[in-house]
């Protein structure tokens, strides 16, 4: 009987050596289970809130573009204010210091003044006076100012006395219809050759005065004898 209890007893302390070993691993178990959650949770928050602050860094990254397109805009509205100031002002300018069209005429000529040659200024001449006088231009005196005149001569190319030959006569009324051209005057030639009463007599030409300017400046740059 003492050797059965003997043995008897060892086996219920290894039966609670077992219980409480199983309990203590269910209980580990539990607590591993627990905490593996409780790890494991808070990595989608973190994700959550990495996640959310990228709309937050998108948000605070817009002001900038909004800033950046508000500066173009006024950048292109300076710059548009700019060019009306300096159209404005250059519109002043041009009014203020602007020429007339009689001017602009004179100084640009129209299309057939710019095709003026030694031709046309002898068909002029004769359809005027029915001779082809010579043209010389000269620099003249005339009530105080010098000015450039074209003077029409009393000798014409149908004389046998005429020392030009037709070709020559031509070319000579080409070098005076440049120079006119470059004086801006072939309408002022052509118009009052139209006009003139005068007709060229021996030893005495009809002068066609061409004034410049009112200094006579420039016309110190062309001297003819």
């Amino acid at each position: 009987m003492m050797n059965s209890q003997k043995l008897q007893l060892p086996v219920q302390d290894l039966m609670s050596l077992r219980g409480r070993s199983f309990i203590i691993s269910k209980v580990m178990m539990h607590q591993c289970t627990a905490a593996a959650s409780s790890s494991s949770s808070p990595a989608p928050a973190a994700r959550g809130l990495q996640v959310a602050a990228h709309p937050s860094s998108s948000r605070r990254r817009r002001p900038r573009g909004l800033v950046a397109a508000a500066g173009s805009d006024d950048d292109e509205c300076a710059s548009a204010g700019g060019e009306s100031e300096s159209s404005s002002s250059g519109g002043k300018d041009d009014g203020g210091g602007g020429l007339s069209r009689e001017d602009l005429e004179r100084l640009v000529g129209s299309d057939e003044d710019a095709k003026f040659n030694g031709l046309d200024l002898a068909n002029l001449i004769r359809k005027k006076y029915g001779r082809s006088y010579d043209v010389t231009l000269i620099k003249k005196e005339f009530m105080g100012r010098n000015l450039l005149a074209m003077n029409v001569m009393w000798k014409y190319r149908e004389q046998r006395s005429f020392p030009l030959s037709e070709e020559e006569y031509l070319l000579r009324l080409d070098d005076v219809a440049n120079t006119l051209k470059c004086w801006g005057a072939v309408a002022h030639v052509r118009n009052t050759l139209e006009k003139l009463k005068e007709r060229p007599r021996i030893g005495k030409a009809v002068s066609i005065f061409i004034d410049m300017d009112q200094t006579g400046g420039r016309s110190n740059e062309w001297i003819y004898k």
